[in-house]
């Protein structure tokens, strides 16, 4: 559906996002099942009723699962990358370990008995505590910021205007980037900008356009564009949008509503 994402109602944008979370936990998946679904996010069937026919064009049917193309291709990115650096790191501790090496080792560790000096005083324990804690505190985070990043992301580029969004793995590493740290920026103050953008006068022109990593790596969204000029309408309220620039579609939209109710 291209970038309408964001513009979807709360309710329904709510019911996706939260679908994309429970997904990734799934292995970047979900049963082609409507009531499980239900249950993994906690709706219930009338608010699914409300809110799925809005999203399912969001996600395919892949078998018995349920699966959004973006997140399954950053997903299977991810997963690749863990296990090759997963893989180097094996084979880094093998050959660290080697039985040559440990003969090295077993060298090194007579050499080093036979010039002992004395021992410096011990570590006090508040310290080997702190240093525990931030490798734990490591280890229990970790996941949690993968899995929010990718989802935030995969929500900002939804929001992006299609033709735009070129460079997937590079634009992941860009909004990382803009998002690290505590001065990082926050997805609401991506999208606010991107939103302000959309309705500006340069982005009504697609080549102006700035690719999403350009977007991201030259930090646009601190940027403040002029509006397009309002379309003038004598006689004409849009009742969809008060900046609507589709004067005839919805006109035309409006008398086949008003027509299929006097039936």
């Amino acid at each position: 559906m291209g970038s309408s994402a964001f513009l979807l109602p709360l309710e329904p944008r709510g019911l996706y996002r939260e679908m994309l979370t429970q997904a990734w936990r799934r292995q970047a998946r979900l049963p082609n099942n409507h009531q499980a679904i239900q249950r993994a996010v906690g709706c219930t069937a009338d608010e699914w009723s409300r809110c799925w026919p809005a999203i399912q064009h969001y996600w395919r049917v892949d078998g018995a699962f349920l699966v959004n193309e973006t997140q399954l291709e950053i997903y299977q990115e991810t997963t690749d990358l863990s296990a090759k650096r997963s893989e180097a790191g094996r084979l880094g501790n093998q050959k660290r370990w080697s039985q040559e090496n440990r003969k090295t080792v077993a060298s090194d560790i007579a050499n080093d008995i036979a010039n002992t000096s004395p021992p410096s005083p011990s570590p006090s324990p508040s310290l080997i505590s702190v240093s525990i804690s931030d490798s734990e505190k490591k280890r229990t985070i970790a996941p949690t910021a993968l899995l929010s990043a990718d989802a935030d992301f995969e929500a900002f580029r939804q929001a992006y205007p299609v033709s735009r969004r070129v460079g997937g793995k590079q634009a992941l590493k860009a909004w990382k980037s803009a998002t690290k740290g505590r001065n990082g920026a926050h997805l609401e103050t991506m999208l606010g900008a991107l939103e302000q953008h959309k309705r500006s006068e340069q982005w009504q022109t697609a080549k102006l356009i700035p690719l999403m990593t350009t977007w991201l790596n030259q930090e646009r969204w601190t940027q403040v564009l002029p509006a397009a000029p309002r379309p003038i309408h004598q006689g004409w309220n849009c009742p969809h949008d008060e900046l609507c620039r589709d004067t005839q579609a919805c006109i035309a939209k409006m008398s086949t509503e008003r027509k299929a109710a006097q039936r």
